[in-house]
Parts: C-alpha cells; sequence; structure tokens
C-alpha cells in the first residue's frame, strides 16, 4: 500500500470515530465520566477540583 491508501484509511478511521462519537453525548463508564467532569472544571476555571 502506498502512504496515501494509508493517510485515507487514517481520515476514514477519524470520521468514522467522529460520527459515533456525535451521538454519545456523555460518557458511559465511570473512569471515562470522571476524566470527562474534571475537564469540564477545568474548562470553567475551577481547577483540579471535584463538585
Amino acid at each position: 500500500m502506498t502512504w496515501r491508501n494509508y493517510l485515507l484509511l487514517a481520515f476514514l478511521g477519524l470520521i468514522v470515530s467522529l460520527f459515533f462519537a456525535h451521538f454519545e453525548p456523555f460518557p458511559g463508564y465511570l473512569d471515562s465520566d470522571y476524566y470527562f467532569g474534571g475537564g469540564i472544571q477545568l474548562a470553567q476555571g475551577k481547577g483540579f477540583t471535584e463538585p
């Protein structure tokens, strides 16, 4: 395969992942939910704190 094929496959994989992630508004299990909440706290300027 050429580098263009690899680039096309990588791009296609990214598009498919983003498509399915669009329908998942919140994480589905505890670990990712914990990091998601921490990211929201950081984005709101509250630092590394938990509500």
